[in-house]
């Protein structure tokens, strides 16, 4: 299934897990990802990609509902048109998830913290 592979720009290291949805909107929801997060002792987990529309919101409040944090660089996810998925960060998805930046993520990584928005 075209849908469901990794994008040659973004490739897979050794070390990364590759979980395949089958259906739905989500990336949480019936795909094995909860337990092996849960299984590997991830608490956060940071949600990029498309769309704003759909499929970011659905799986921001998936996760959320199985008590992780969820993180959203703005910066790393898109949506149409543009005015609305900016209103979809603000008005919906800020209630459920840390919003931040990628350079924000990455000098909290870098720093060995969870400050994500500073």
């Amino acid at each position: 299934m075209p849908g469901s592979v990794v994008a040659a720009e973004i490739g897979v290291d050794e070390r990364d897990i590759v979980m395949t949805r089958l259906h739905g909107m989500g990336a949480a929801t019936d795909t094995g990802v909860v337990p092996v997060l849960r299984n590997l002792e991830i608490t956060s987990v940071v949600v990029a990609g498309v769309s704003l529309n759909v499929g970011i919101p659905n799986t921001a409040m998936d996760l959320m509902n199985h008590g992780f944090e969820v993180v959203i660089p703005r910066d790393a996810v898109a949506g149409t048109p543009e005015d609305y998925a900016e209103q979809v960060i603000e008005h919906t998805l800020k209630v459920v998830a840390t919003v931040t930046t990628t350079p924000a993520l990455l000098a909290a990584w870098r720093a060995g913290t969870d400050s994500w928005a500073r």
